[in-house]
């Protein structure tokens, strides 16, 4: 697989980023996220259970903006969870089929600390805040789940998430499914605002160098996952 490099200027994507985010805020809520254990899926658990705000160094909240905020080790929380990344599946284009074998040295599969989810609205479509989507209803949204891998490099998986990471055309939105009026469902598959194809993200090593982001392109992965909220406030 042939891996590109790009450069994209730091402080103009934060600031657009943040344009972006503003809104009508809210109270936050505070969740506890279990990830699905299920054995096709590529990203999985540490195996240690639920991932609870506010224990074993987790944050997991939807944010006064309505997006959906998880750090798996937050800062001066404790010693933090860790995630599982499996990239045995690259998916191919002209296929439009996950090319399953042994998994390449990079980008690294393996049980990640570190690890980072957070959710914005689609920059081209109707977007309704998390906590105020109706039970039964879904909404797709651009997301990005990162880790920090043993040699303390930075990795990203993009989920459609074109308002900060580039070339992410083939790439599945995350869509989030209210369950109830305490519980939500995310996942990368099919819906009617589905843009890409089901569980495809376009994987990125990420750097900074004399302050401008370097992204190298890892390409196409199947990785299907699915995180079940439950609200705890």
């Amino acid at each position: 697989m042939t891996m590109q490099l790009l450069t994209i200027t730091c402080l103009t994507l934060l600031a657009g980023s943040v344009e972006a985010q503003k809104s009508k805020t809210g109270a936050e809520v505070r969740l506890a996220v279990t990830v699905d254990e299920d054995s096709a899926l590529r990203i999985q658990s540490d195996g240690a259970g639920t991932y609870i705000d506010g224990q074993d160094g987790v944050s997991a909240r939807i944010d006064q903006y309505g997006n959906l905020i998880i750090d798996f080790a937050a800062p001066r929380k404790g010693t933090g969870r860790r995630v599982s990344f499996d990239y045995s599946c690259a998916f191919d284009s002209t296929e439009q089929l996950p090319a399953c074998g042994v998994a390449p040295a990079d980008p690294p599969s393996g049980v990640h600390a570190r690890s980072y989810i957070s959710t914005v609205c689609p920059t081209n479509g109707p977007c309704v805040d998390l906590r105020a989507l109706p039970t039964g209803d879904q909404q797709c949204v651009q997301l990005n789940w990162q880790f920090i891998d043993g040699q303390g490099r930075t990795w990203r998986n993009g989920f459609h998430r074109n308002r900060d990471l580039p070339d992410q055309e083939g790439t599945a939105y995350a869509v989030v499914t209210r369950l109830s009026d305490s519980e939500w469902a995310v996942e990368p598959r099919a819906a009617a605002c589905q843009a890409g194809t089901a569980n495809v993200a376009r994987v990125f090593h990420v750097e900074t160098v004399k302050g401008r982001w370097v992204y190298s392109d890892y390409g196409l992965y199947s990785l299907p996952f699915r995180l079940l909220l439950n609200r705890i406030n």
